[in-house]
Order: structure tokens, then sequence, then C-alpha cells
């Protein structure tokens, strides 16, 4: 999310780029980190067009992996992150 940011990725216009943002959500949760903090200082990094969507993303309280179609599974070599269409 920070490198998308900082080189001013632009999410396709099929992809909704809230399904990327679940999964960096949610890794901040799992390491302690307060996704509202991390998500504004990402959107000091962004462009215009994307800062509006990363500070109310971080914010959200709803958003779990299941609900934006990922499932974390673990493997042999950690722990691994599935999209599925549903």
């Amino acid at each position: 999310m920070i490198g998308f940011a900082i080189a001013n990725y632009t999410t396709p216009e099929k992809h909704k780029v809230e399904v990327g943002m679940a999964v960096q959500l949610h890794l901040a949760q799992k390491l302690s980190l307060n996704p509202v903090n991390l998500f504004e200082e990402t959107a000091v990094l962004a462009a215009p067009a994307i800062v509006t969507e990363l500070l109310a993303f971080g914010r959200r309280p709803d958003v779990t992996l299941g609900k934006f179609g990922w499932r974390e599974i673990k493997t042999l070599d950690g722990v691994k992150y599935k999209f599925s269409y549903g």
C-alpha cells in the first residue's frame, strides 16, 4: 500500500482499491499497528486522487479479510493471502 502510494499507483477501473487495502489493514492490526495512523501516514505520500479513500478506509471498523474476498492461509513457508471472487 505504501509503495503504491509513493508510486502514485492507479487502480484499474475494474478493480476496487478497497480489496487491496483490506489486506493492508488486516496486517496492520496483526502487527499491533494503529490502522488509522498507518493510513494517515500513507495518505501524505499518496496521489491526491486516493487520499480521501485512504483516510476513510483506515477508520473503517467493519473490515475483515472475508468481507473483501480474502483468505489467510498458513503454509510451511509462512502466511499467504488468497483472493477468490466468491
